[in-house]
């Protein structure tokens, strides 16, 4: 039985409605999203440019709600704030507020949605439902063609075709699909723009705070996945923070979800890093006056500093999502770290074994890169293969744990490494022993869009500090490792 039409409200009858009570079923439709989706649109003000180019007006299935939509959009193309007044505003001058239930009910929309985290998500279900009803209204007049006696075959079947065709235009329309020359005007400016940084000493990317890691990678680059990992007690962590600290100085907002230290215990190492304070003095109290100077100095610097952190430390990865998205939106996300993946959980993953749930969670924080427009950090474990190999420790490709998916959908691949950890004697070219009790290198492994390469540092005693190694290049010839290290590939 059909609903009977509130006052002052046009019925909304489509041929999927009747399709829908002929079979005694309703037509895809969620009334629930499409609350959810206008209401974060009032809340949000730049909502609407996530979702204007998937939805039309017509893919709401409530009257109501398309009329809101249609006033919405409306106010986007003439540049105008959207929000509960403007919207009911716009309403009112074309006569429709009264139709839709007046400001009460606008008001009712707002009250539904706590953020517009989801926004898109809900605006892609909304259509793929429209798209279902398409087919439904679709199948219907095939239905009631063949039933009549006196139809032209030929001439159904041409407009069938023609209306299965609109949908999949349709259906295309809403893809980010684009021929190459439209893309070649961002991708020349983005050369050109290459070129004027290298010819002004600019990096490219962001900047990582090791002049030699920059010159092979240019800087951490948009949209590209960074895995960082290393054995436990390598110095993932402080390499993290230097990363961090490095991209906010230089006016890059960063974002870490640190899944194992607390924001309290990550700020104090960020404070150890701008200070000479021994670790041991730092944490039992012991301090000179000179250390509480610094101290200060060091809280001065980083309090500056655009550097943002999450310590929930049984996050899934959904959640760092829909935060990124969120800072990213209010400018708050240059760059991303997550410290680290083998702490991340999944939901919805119960039955996946954890190769598979790594898997999932790799890929998910490739298509937070790609979404954001940003670099992603992501910290990752070896495997207890490591220290089996040949006394030296040296990680390779195969021993990122849990999962090979990893290196798949990772852009950049570089290992920490220590070889005093391991008693590894070290020589530079010059066949000069090396002090390696403050010397560490990082491994570029993979480099999806450039060369590899190995990459000297030096840390101090505690490894709050990271520096970079002298005036050294980043040559991989430059070294000499005993133990067998020189047959190892870099």
């Amino acid at each position: 039985m059909m609903k009977k039409p509130m006052k002052n409200q046009k019925p909304h009858i489509s041929p999927t409605d009747i399709a829908g009570i002929e079979t005694g079923k309703m037509p895809p439709h969620s009334n629930e999203l499409e609350r959810a989706l206008l209401g974060a649109l009032l809340l949000e003000r730049d909502a609407i440019d996530e979702v204007r180019n998937i939805l039309e007006p017509e893919c709401f299935y409530n009257r109501n709600h398309e009329v809101i939509y249609r006033a919405i959009l409306r106010l986007n193309e003439q540049r105008e704030p959207i929000d509960l007044f403007t919207v009911a505003d716009a309403l009112k001058r074309t006569n429709e507020l009264d139709e839709i239930g007046g400001n009460n009910c606008l008001s009712k929309l707002t009250l539904e949605v706590g953020s517009a985290a989801h926004v898109k998500y809900h605006a892609q279900v909304i259509f793929e439902k429209y798209i279902l009803r398409r087919f439904i209204q679709t199948g219907h007049q095939i239905f009631e063609a063949g039933f009549n006696e006196f139809v032209d075959v030929d001439e159904t079947l041409s407009i069938v075709e023609q209306e299965i065709n609109k949908i999949a235009m349709q259906i295309a329309g809403k893809m980010d699909i684009s021929h190459v020359r439209q893309v070649l005007p961002a991708a020349l400016d983005e050369a050109y723009r290459r070129i004027e940084n290298i010819r002004t000493g600019k990096c490219s990317g962001v900047c990582s705070g090791l002049i030699d890691l920059d010159k092979i990678t240019n800087g951490w680059q948009k949209s590209n996945l960074v895995i960082l990992a290393a054995r436990p007690a390598m110095g993932k962590t402080a390499m993290m923070l230097h990363f961090a600290k490095s991209a906010a100085k230089a006016g890059h907002a960063s974002v870490i979800f640190s899944l194992e230290m607390s924001n309290t215990s990550l700020t104090n190492r960020l404070i150890l890093s701008e200070s000479d304070i021994l670790p041991d003095r730092f944490r039992s109290g012991y301090m000179s006056n000179d250390d509480i100077v610094q101290m200060e100095r060091a809280a001065g610097i980083i309090e500056k500093l655009p550097i943002y952190i999450d310590d929930n430390s049984d996050v899934p990865m959904g959640r760092i999502r829909a935060l990124a998205r969120a800072l990213h939106k209010q400018k708050k996300c240059d760059i991303v770290f997550i410290d680290y993946l083998q702490l991340c959980r999944e939901k919805g993953t119960d039955n996946r074994n954890r190769e598979q749930e790594v898997s999932a969670m790799s890929r998910e924080a490739k298509i937070l890169a790609k979404e954001l427009d940003v670099p992603v950090i992501l910290l990752s474990q070896l495997s207890r293969d490591v220290e089996k190999r040949q006394k030296n420790g040296v990680p390779q490709l195969s021993d990122l744990r849990d999962s090979g998916a990893i290196e798949q959908d990772a852009d950049i691949v570089i290992f920490v490494y220590r070889p005093a950890y391991y008693g590894v004697q070290v020589e530079d070219k010059h066949g000069n022993q090396v002090n390696t009790e403050n010397y560490g290198e990082l491994l570029v492994e993979k480099h999806r869009d450039g060369a590899c390469g190995r990459v000297k540092f030096r840390h101090n005693v505690g490894m709050t500090r990271i520096m970079n190694y002298g005036t050294c290049d980043s040559s991989t010839q430059d070294i000499s490792v005993s133990n067998n290290f020189n047959n190892v590939p870099f």
